[in-house]
């Protein structure tokens, strides 16, 4: 029950953070495939004690904090949120028409090599320059 709950849990989270992670497993079997794998990986990353001190939702809430802690960061998150305070018009304008998913994960495929080569979400990462790469890209991309 717990597991199923979770899945949910996770789809929903991933919808909103990872909508890029999503369209790459393509298909219902390769996200049921990814969701079954990482909550499992999650209950099996949880102490016996807590199975048998914890209620089902304390279970819930601390097997969730690990199924996020184990997903990169979010670059698509990122992109969102640096467009919606750097670009307020167009970002309005997107959410209007209902087209921010697509043009964020247009952007997306076209940023790939700017997160790699600055780093994004690990050690080492150069902020300033994601930053300043990534309203760029934005920008190129509403044009």
């Amino acid at each position: 029950m717990v597991q199923n709950i979770l899945k949910e849990r996770l789809w929903a989270y991933m919808l909103h953070a990872y909508p890029d992670l999503l369209t790459g497993l393509r298909g219902s079997s390769g996200i049921e495939d990814f969701l079954d794998r990482k909550v499992r990986a999650a209950l099996a990353s949880l102490p016996a004690r807590e199975f048998r001190t914890l209620s089902p939702g304390e279970l819930e809430k601390a097997c969730f904090a690990r199924l996020k802690a184990s997903l990169p960061a979010s670059r698509y998150r990122y992109l969102h949120d640096t467009l919606s305070v750097e670009f307020p018009q167009e970002y309005e304008k997107l959410q209007r028409s209902g087209d921010t998913v697509f043009a964020l994960l247009e952007i997306l495929k076209e940023s790939q090599s700017l997160f790699r080569d600055l780093k994004y979400g690990k050690p080492g990462e150069d902020a300033r320059g994601i930053r300043y790469g990534i309203i760029e890209s934005i920008r190129n991309g509403l044009c």
